[in-house]
């Protein structure tokens, strides 16, 4: 905790029962001993909402093809975003990308830059920040104190998001890492295991209404709400 540039390593060596180790007051105690600095938040009120959008190597790869195995496109996070906002309109939205060997974005549907524009007019109300290629510890910071973490198909933000106490929707996945075992309150999205380039939008848009399935929706705004009256609570206090 002195060195805010050490490193760590946490290791769930009971994968079966994740929840007895990393407690929610074990939890507590280690992002205590931290050293965020999440600066990019604003002060007012609103849901914090962290989203990892992994891109970089995955579609500046070394043989020119997009590893569709790990990619998901801008169409889906659009997708939770609008959730999320239907639910708290005021809420403060900060997305952390990578430009890894060349650019974040592509000309492809679903991972143009242009497509983000929706948010870019929410100002009245909440707030919207695309952050590329910053540090990890800024990243790491702002998803750990995050209300909400929208996380992709990477550890980058499935590591911090055990650490939180966020609200967590991340992608089902037959991905394994060795410390990676989702927590059961997590929402978790049956996106495909590949999901595949297209140029027609109509197909976009109902491989991504497929993944949103009617259970997925109703817990995400369950647990948002549930979320939002805590942050109220403990802003009066």
């Amino acid at each position: 905790a002195e060195n805010p540039g050490a490193s760590f390593h946490i290791e769930v060596v009971n994968p079966e029962g994740s929840e007895t180790i990393l407690t929610p007051s074990f939890r507590q105690q280690f992002r205590e001993r931290l050293q965020l600095r999440s600066t990019l938040w604003q002060d007012r009120p609103g849901l914090r909402v962290a989203v990892h959008v992994r891109r970089g190597d995955l579609i500046n790869t070394v043989s020119g093809d997009f590893d569709k195995f790990r990619l998901l496109p801008n169409q889906y996070y659009l997708a939770l975003l609008r959730i999320v906002r239907s639910v708290d309109p005021n809420c403060h939205i900060i997305v952390f990308g990578d430009a890894v060997r060349g650019s974040w974005s592509a000309d492809e549907l679903g991972y143009r830059r242009e497509e983000w524009a929706e948010l870019d007019k929410i100002e009245d109300t909440g707030s919207f920040l695309l952050r590329i290629d910053g540090s990890l510890e800024e990243a790491w910071s702002h998803m750990i104190t995050a209300d909400v973490i929208i996380a992709s198909k990477s550890a980058f933000s499935s590591v911090p998001a055990l650490i939180s106490d966020a609200v967590v929707v991340a992608p089902r996945t037959q991905m394994v890492y060795a410390y990676l075992y989702e927590f059961a309150g997590w929402i978790q999205v049956a996106v495909p295991e590949e999901w595949s380039l297209t140029t027609d939008a109509a197909a976009m848009t109902e491989m991504v209404n497929d993944a949103m399935s009617p259970r997925v929706v109703y817990d995400l705004q369950e647990m948002l709400q549930q979320k939002l009256d805590q942050v109220a609570h403990q802003t009066e206090l």
